[in-house]
C-alpha cells in the first residue's frame, strides 16, 4: 500500500511502480499491467523475462504510455520492442518506432506498431517478432514522405508512385 501518486505523463497515465524484480504501470485499464521493454540494439532470441525496468526504459514508457490506445479489457503485460531509433528525415525530429504488444488477462493478445515522436502516429498491426512499419509522414518542410522501418535483420520494402 502506497500514498497516492500523481501520474507520470501528461496523459493521466502511469505512474510507474517497481514491485519485486518487476515494472508495472497503469495503462488506463482497471489493472496495472507488467511492463516490459526491447530496445533498438536487442538481438532476437534473448530472454524475456519481467525485469525491473532502467531509465532509459521507463523514460521510454513515459512517453509511450500516452500513445498506447485505453485498452478495453485488462491488461496483464504489455512489452513495447523499440524497434527503430532515429532522425526523421528533411527537417524532422527524434523518434522511435515502437510495436507494443499486449497481453490480457483473458489470455488474448494484440500488436500495434506507433511512430512516436512530435506527434504520435498509430501505424496498424505488427508481429512482435519481425517488427516492420510504414506510414505517410508530413516533413516541416511541407512535404509527404512514406517512411517505412523494420526490426533488426529485416528490411522493409515499399511500392508504389510515391505520390499522395
Amino acid at each position: 500500500m502506497t500514498a497516492p501518486v500523481r501520474p507520470g505523463t501528461g496523459c493521466g497515465r502511469g505512474p510507474l511502480f517497481h514491485l519485486g524484480p518487476r515494472t508495472v504501470g497503469d495503462l488506463g485499464g482497471p489493472r496495472a499491467a507488467v511492463l516490459g521493454y526491447r530496445g533498438p540494439d536487442r538481438r532476437p532470441g534473448g530472454p524475456d523475462r519481467p525485469a525491473v525496468l532502467g531509465r532509459s526504459a521507463r523514460s521510454f514508457w513515459k512517453k509511450l504510455a500516452c500513445a498506447v490506445p485505453a485498452p478495453s479489457r485488462p491488461v496483464s503485460a504489455a512489452t513495447a520492442f523499440d524497434f527503430w531509433s532515429g532522425t526523421l528525415p528533411h527537417g524532422g525530429k527524434r523518434a522511435d518506432w515502437t510495436c507494443t504488444r499486449l497481453a490480457y488477462a483473458d489470455g488474448g493478445a494484440a500488436a500495434f506498431a506507433t511512430l512516436l515522436g512530435a506527434q504520435n502516429l498509430a501505424t496498424g498491426a505488427c508481429d512482435v517478432g519481425r517488427p516492420v512499419s510504414g506510414t505517410w509522414w508530413r516533413a516541416p518542410s511541407d512535404g509527404w514522405y512514406y517512411l517505412a522501418a523494420a526490426g533488426r535483420g529485416l528490411v522493409p520494402h515499399a511500392e508504389g508512385s510515391g505520390a499522395r
